[in-house]
């Protein structure tokens, strides 16, 4: 059986588990009926839904490549928060959730399935954040919605869901210079957003040798509308504020504001992933070697 089908499966047998791991990890009481905060409730009702189609997926997917089909791209069912619900704690309830299944969730299911290796464990996070990353998108354009005509309660709220973000949420305009930078960002690269907010993002966080390749897209955007890597997932070095250099998994949406193109980055830090897949990579070479070596000396 696909790795990502039995993955599938075990995850929805442990819907209940974690709601439990989510309670916990965020406080919560069990008396959520009477807990008064409408936010929370609606997000309890709806987290075993969300194990459950995130199961799906993965077992969409590993059937899907199974047959080595074509990959299909269908949407998720859309989930559209109730009145009363805030932005902010949706996302921050997405971000906790997310880090339990693609950490102690996938662990636990890596421990026990042999045939579950480096490189499937990859894809699943992938498929886990590409899950999680659409269910904010929909959070925020749901709000973003609703409240159009308040533009200074908008803008409020905005820069709550960004601080509440967990992965690092940084926003561009078409001329390349950086118009927000969430709490996260300022973390992982060490700039805090005053200095951020106004720079160029190829002077902040860009290698020199992928500079030239960042301007030229932007033109290329302007021109053509088109950007080659724009709605995909994409691994790629960048540089923190004191030079050091770390791996990062980037995300861009583009979107308009005012008839101007604007592009919102999420990133990830993949560091410790990449040098763990190096680590093993290495092992496994020095292992097939002595293996050689071994049967060389037979012959």
């Amino acid at each position: 059986m696909n790795p990502l089908v039995q993955f599938g499966r075990f995850l929805s047998n442990r819907s209940k588990w974690v709601v439990e791991q989510w309670s916990k990890a965020s406080g919560g009481q069990p008396e959520l009926t009477i807990s008064g905060n409408t936010a929370r409730q609606q997000f309890a009702d709806y987290l075993p839904a969300l194990c459950q189609n995130l199961a799906k997926r993965f077992e969409k997917e590993g059937k899907t490549r199974r047959t080595e089909n074509k990959r299909q791209g269908d949407a998720q069912a859309e989930h559209r928060w109730q009145s009363g619900y805030k932005v902010e704690e949706i996302v921050r309830e997405l971000g906790c959730v997310r880090q339990i299944i693609a950490g102690n969730c996938l662990h636990s299911f890596a421990r026990d399935v042999e045939e579950f290796d480096a490189s499937a464990r990859t894809e699943a996070e992938t498929l886990v954040h590409a899950f999680f990353d659409d269910l904010v998108t929909a959070t925020v354009q749901q709000f973003a919605g609703e409240k159009e005509n308040d533009l200074a309660a908008s803008e409020q709220n905005s820069q709550a869901i960004l601080d509440s973000a967990l992965d690092c949420i940084i926003v561009i305009g078409d001329d390349g210079r950086v118009r927000e930078w969430n709490i996260a960002a300022e973390r992982l690269f060490g700039y805090p957003r005053e200095r951020a907010v106004g720079r160029e993002l190829v002077d902040l966080i860009i290698p020199p040798e992928l500079r030239a390749r960042h301007l030229a897209g932007l033109g290329h955007y302007r021109a053509t509308g088109e950007g080659p890597i724009l709605g995909r997932r994409i691994e790629l070095p960048a540089l923190r504020a004191d030079g050091t250099r770390l791996d990062v998994e980037l995300s861009i949406t583009p979107y308009r504001v005012n008839d101007r193109p604007v592009f919102t980055a999420y990133v990830r830090d993949i560091t410790e992933r990449v040098r763990s897949e190096a680590r093993r990579a290495a092992q496994y070479a020095i292992a097939s070697l002595i293996s050689e070596s071994k049967c060389d000396q037979k012959f």
